[in-house]
């Protein structure tokens, strides 16, 4: 398992949740990096992709089971506490 730390709460979360979008979905690494909350439609199962290879544009469907990892990902990400920021 990944140790949390300071700079990086939720590690072993998220790069299960990466991990489980690039194997299960086949998204490209590039596509995974550029996913936001707002890609997300939980309602209808789906995920946005925008500016994927070529420039395209693709939904993609997943099942319950992701659904649901995605669901409890979120609410993990919006109980954490805010980062803080440091000055260079």
């Amino acid at each position: 398992m990944l140790p949390s730390n300071s700079q990086f709460l939720l590690r072993a979360e998220t790069c299960s949740i990466i991990f489980s979008l690039l194997y299960g979905l086949g998204l490209r690494k590039g596509e995974a990096r550029r996913l936001r909350v707002l890609d997300l439609s939980l309602a209808a199962a789906t995920l946005f992709m925008d500016q994927t290879k070529f420039y395209k544009c693709r939904y993609i469907a997943f099942g319950p089971k992701l659904g649901n990892r995605l669901q409890q990902f979120l609410g993990l990400s919006r109980k954490r506490p805010p980062m803080k920021r440091t000055k260079p």
